[in-house]
């Protein structure tokens, strides 16, 4: 499913909590590498769900409600701030809404 149109809303929630800014900057940078093993699995008007390969695959949920973005991972990394992987969705999303794919 990865080159399914994401919702626009979505997109720009995304997109304006820049979640790459948010993350340490090693997650910052092993992130916006896996960005390219990113897969988009479902996708719905205010939520995806993406894998994303590396040693482990994992998955990650980004979810928009009444305007708060929240985001989970299967990674075991609990943390206030994007892990690399949330990170990886956040730079493909990005990346697809300016590529026009």
């Amino acid at each position: 499913m990865n080159h399914t149109s994401i919702p626009s809303e979505l997109g720009d929630a995304i997109a304006d909590a820049d979640l790459p800014a948010d993350a340490i900057a090693s997650n910052r940078r092993l992130g916006t590498d896996l960005a390219a093993t990113t897969n988009l699995t479902q996708i719905n008007q205010m939520s995806l769900q993406a894998k994303v390969a590396g040693p482990s695959t994992r998955t990650v949920t980004i979810t928009v409600d009444n305007g708060v973005l929240d985001w989970r991972c299967t990674c075991s990394r609990k943390l206030t701030k994007p892990c690399k992987h949330v990170v990886a969705v956040a730079q493909y999303v990005k990346r697809d809404r300016f590529s026009g794919s």
